[in-house]
């Protein structure tokens, strides 16, 4: 009687339902959360406040659940999933747009090395294969600086898409108990998302390969050997960070 029932025919072969994974104590799996400490902010079963939480102050999780939903809890967690998973696919596109720049730059070093090449064509084959080499290890090396992050971005990526479908799922299907227990055990993996974000972002540079050269027409005629140099610049990004975080946010607010 206490679950919601959902029609198979509205419910899509993609729809995340792991709503009963959160119904779980994680302090004894074999037991459902039924309880909510004020006194710690953490879930409970039956046995939790037999133990640790036996002198806590313990509600009955189907009463304070009651508008759950309409929380202000469960609707900054929304904003924030939504806003933490635009922000760090953000920083993909970001890291996407960086890689493109870094082969438009290879097109360009190319063209010029072509360009020097008519002039001194003698002496260039073999300083161009030198060119070339070079500037292969220079870029494996910015697009590795590059990638250096991105199976970290991507696993975050992933980790806020599954927290914002279950939040929408819950919100769509889910009853207000599931919605405060939601809310309850996505607070603290959030909180820990938007430091990671925010550690991603202080640590994000532009990287960019260049070629220089002060050699120009008169002084390849005069068979000067060394053309130039191919190298990697690294150049800190100034990124806009998040608002500060559901932690502090939230500490700020029991406070005043």
């Amino acid at each position: 009687m206490s679950h919601t029932a959902v029609a198979v025919a509205k419910i899509s072969s993609t729809t995340p339902i792991t709503v009963s994974s959160y119904v779980l104590c994680e302090a004894h799996p074999d037991k459902n959360v039924e309880f909510y400490c004020s006194k710690h902010s953490l879930l409970c079963c039956r046995t939790c406040i037999q133990t640790v939480h036996r002198t806590c102050d313990i509600v009955s999780i189907e009463d304070v659940s009651k508008k759950a939903k309409q929380s202000a809890l469960f609707e900054k967690l929304c904003i924030d999933v939504k806003e933490l998973f635009h922000d760090t696919g953000h920083l993909k596109a970001r890291h996407n747009k960086n890689l493109d720049e870094i082969n438009q730059q290879e097109l360009v070093i190319t063209s010029k090395i072509a360009e020097l090449k008519v002039v001194f064509d003698k002496h260039f084959e073999k300083l161009k294969s030198k060119f070339e080499n070079k500037m292969k290890e220079v870029k494996q090396k910015a697009v590795s600086n590059v990638k250096r992050n991105e199976a970290t971005v991507d696993k975050l990526l992933f980790s806020l898409q599954t927290h914002s479908d279950n939040l929408q799922f819950v919100s769509a299907h889910g009853s207000n108990k599931h919605a405060f227990i939601l809310a309850n055990i996505l607070k603290p993996e959030v909180e820990k998302k938007e430091t990671e974000l925010n550690e991603l972002i202080a640590l994000e540079q532009q990287i960019d390969i260049e070629f220089t050269t002060k050699v120009d027409a008169l002084y390849l005629k005069n068979a000067i050997k060394i053309l130039g140099t191919i190298e990697m610049l690294e150049t800190a990004v100034e990124l806009k960070n998040i608002r500060p975080s559901i932690a502090q946010s939230s500490k700020s607010k029991e406070e005043k």
